[in-house]
């Protein structure tokens, strides 16, 4: 049984090799049913990872895939974590004669969120993921934004802009938040999240977009308001 993990593509198509992603790790465990798990080698290609379930890497009925694909990056000889999305499959035996010859259908099985909570809404699929064709195996990770806030933060941090605005936003309830786009320009969005909606089940964001740069300043006027969905 082979999967592919493959990047969703982007505007130009060239997302895939942007300098972002060049820490990007992908994991595969499978759990038998004897209660024993192995860590599948995974292989990258050019556009994602793949895996081969083989009958000798898993002798016993496969009950359970977990995927871990994390984007971490060094900057200013720190590192920081961008991007992680953890996903569980449970596979399901369409073919049983034999262990050696089981074939499987995967369905999604639940995914963690960035508060690390087992989550089982949207039909149990990460949000990131998209598993139209799960069935054939393909899976496509929708890295389009990376989360830059805390190394934006390390590496500006003598920038008075930033330090000024700490000080005036402290126990305003509010997170800013910075975000790399990997489709285009601009590379840079600066986000505003209330923090009452930390943990929230929906979310309406309001997008307010300039172009405008001012060189370290604000390498975009860019301004992305969530609020609570009350509809």
């Amino acid at each position: 049984m082979r999967l592919e993990f493959v990047y969703k593509r982007l505007t130009d198509g060239t997302n895939h090799t942007h300098f972002l992603l060049t820490g990007a790790t992908f994991s595969l465990k499978a759990s038998m049913q004897n209660g024993q798990t192995v860590d599948v080698p995974v292989q990258r290609m050019v556009n994602g990872f793949s895996a081969d379930l083989t009958s000798q890497l898993i002798p016993q009925r496969l009950t359970r895939l977990e995927m871990a694909y994390r984007v971490d990056r060094a900057f200013d000889s720190r590192s920081f974590k961008l991007l992680e999305i953890k996903q569980t499959f449970i596979p399901v035996p369409v073919q049983t004669t034999a262990v050696a010859t089981a074939t499987y259908v995967l369905a999604p099985g639940g995914w963690r969120d960035a508060l690390r909570r087992q989550r089982v809404s949207n039909l149990a699929t990460h949000p990131l993921l998209d598993v139209a064709k799960l069935a054939a195996g393909r899976i496509v990770l929708n890295v389009a934004m990376l989360d830059l806030s805390e190394a934006w933060a390390h590496l500006h941090r003598e920038n008075g802009r930033y330090q000024r605005y700490a000080i005036r936003s402290e126990g305003s309830g509010l997170t800013f938040k910075v975000f790399a786009f990997l489709g285009g320009n601009p590379l840079i969005w600066y986000c505003v999240v209330p923090n009452h909606l930390r943990g929230a089940a929906e979310v309406s964001p309001h997008v307010f977009f300039s172009a405008a740069d001012k060189s370290g300043g604000r390498s975009r006027d860019v301004a992305v308001v969530p609020t609570r969905d009350l509809g």
